[in-house]
C-alpha cells in the first residue's frame, strides 16, 4: 500500500438562524486565516434554490414579488452554512483513499482510523471558534444582533390562553396572543464586503456593540435585570473609550490609569464634552439624564443588590438611549 502526504481540512454544515440575505449573494463565500488556520464558510449556492414560497432545505423564501407570472424573491432565509477549516498540518494517507468512499475501512489501518477521528474530533472546537466570529462579524457590520443567535423555546403549549367557570371549568373566553413574525434585515453585497475587510484583517467586533446585542436578546427573553446591566457597561465602555481615543500616543500610562479609574459620573460629564463636536455635544446632553438614571440602577443592581425588577418599557428607553450614544460619533 503507497501513502501519501496531503493537506486536509476539516467540513461541518452549521445553522444560521435568523439570517437573511439578498439575493445577489447567493453562494458567496468568506475566506480568512483565523489562529493560523484558513477558515472558508459558504453560503448555498444557486443549485439550492427554491422556487415556491416556504419550500427549501438550506435557502427559503417567504417574500417576493410577481414579474411575468415569476415569482421573484426580495431575499432570502440561509438555514445553513458549510465551513471548512485546514488542518495545522498535512496527514499521512493511503493513497487509495482518494478512490473510495468516505470511511474506507478495508483499506485504512485501525491505528489510521483512530488518528483521523482525532483529527476531525480535534478540528470540532476550532471550528465553532472560527463560526461564532463569522456570526459576531456578520451581526457586527449589519447592525443586526439577532443572527445566529440560538433559539430559545418558552413554556407555551400552543394553546390560547382561556377564561373558564370557576366552579365547573367551561370554557367561555379563548384568547391568543398576536404571532410575532420574524424581521428580515438582508445582508446585501455591501455588508458583505465590509464582513470580509473585517474578517481578513482580524478586526473583532467593539465590546460596546456586543454587549448593546447581548442586551436586546435579553429583552426579547424578558430578562430586564440582565439587559439593564449589559446597557449600562455597553455606555461606560464606550464613554470611556472616546477618552482614551483621545490621549496622544508616548504620554504617560498613569494618566491612562487614571482614566479608567475615574468615576464615569465624571467621564460623563467633564471629559467628553471637550471631546465631541457642538452637534454631538447637544445629542449627549438629550440622553444625559438617561445616563443618570441608568448607571444609577445598574450600581443599585451590582451594588446592593436591591433594585425594582426593571420593566420592558424602562429597558426600551434605556436602549434608545444606548443605541442614540453608541451612535454619537457615527
Amino acid at each position: 500500500v503507497t501513502d501519501i502526504q496531503i493537506e486536509l481540512a476539516s467540513w461541518n454544515r452549521l445553522l444560521t438562524r435568523d439570517l437573511a440575505i439578498s439575493p445577489e449573494i447567493v453562494g458567496f463565500g468568506h475566506k480568512f486565516d483565523f489562529e493560523g488556520r484558513i477558515v472558508i464558510v459558504k453560503l448555498p449556492g444557486a443549485n439550492k434554490l427554491p422556487t415556491e414560497p416556504n419550500k427549501g432545505e438550506l435557502l427559503t423564501f417567504n417574500g417576493w414579488r410577481e414579474v411575468d407570472g415569476k415569482k421573484m424573491p426580495l431575499y432570502y432565509w440561509v438555514h445553513s452554512v458549510d465551513i471548512t477549516v485546514s488542518l495545522p498540518s498535512p496527514v499521512t494517507v493511503p493513497r487509495q483513499i482518494l478512490n473510495q468512499p468516505p470511511n474506507a475501512y478495508e483499506i485504512v489501518s485501525e491505528g489510521k482510523q483512530e488518528e483521523l477521528d482525532r483529527f476531525a474530533k480535534d478540528n470540532e472546537p476550532f471550528t465553532r471558534k472560527a463560526f461564532d466570529l463569522w456570526l459576531r462579524i456578520l451581526r457586527w457590520k449589519s447592525n443586526h444582533g439577532s443572527i445566529g443567535r440560538p433559539e430559545v423555546h418558552g413554556h407555551e403549549s400552543g394553546w390560547g390562553t382561556c377564561l373558564v367557570t370557576q366552579s365547573s371549568g367551561q370554557r367561555i373566553w379563548i384568547w391568543h396572543d398576536a404571532f410575532r413574525g420574524r424581521c428580515a434585515v438582508p445582508i446585501t453585497s455591501e455588508i458583505w464586503q465590509a464582513a470580509e475587510f473585517a474578517l481578513v484583517n482580524q478586526q473583532i467586533p467593539p465590546v460596546y456593540i456586543e454587549l448593546m446585542f447581548d442586551a436586546i436578546e435579553h429583552i426579547e427573553l424578558a430578562d430586564y435585570q440582565r439587559a439593564l446591566v449589559d446597557m449600562a457597561v455597553a455606555c461606560e465602555t464606550y464613554l470611556r473609550k472616546i477618552v482614551a481615543d483621545s490621549i496622544p500616543a508616548g504620554m504617560s500610562d498613569r494618566i491612562t490609569e487614571y482614566i479608567d479609574d475615574a468615576n464615569i459620573r465624571n467621564v460623563l460629564t467633564k471629559f467628553v464634552p471637550d471631546l465631541i463636536n457642538e452637534e454631538q455635544q447637544k445629542n449627549l446632553k438629550s440622553i444625559s439624564s438617561t445616563l443618570h438614571q441608568l448607571f444609577d440602577k445598574r450600581n443599585d443592581i451590582l451594588h446592593s443588590g436591591r433594585i425594582e425588577p426593571p420593566t420592558k418599557t424602562e429597558c426600551d428607553r434605556y436602549l434608545e438611549t444606548t443605541k442614540t450614544l453608541l451612535n454619537l460619533r457615527g
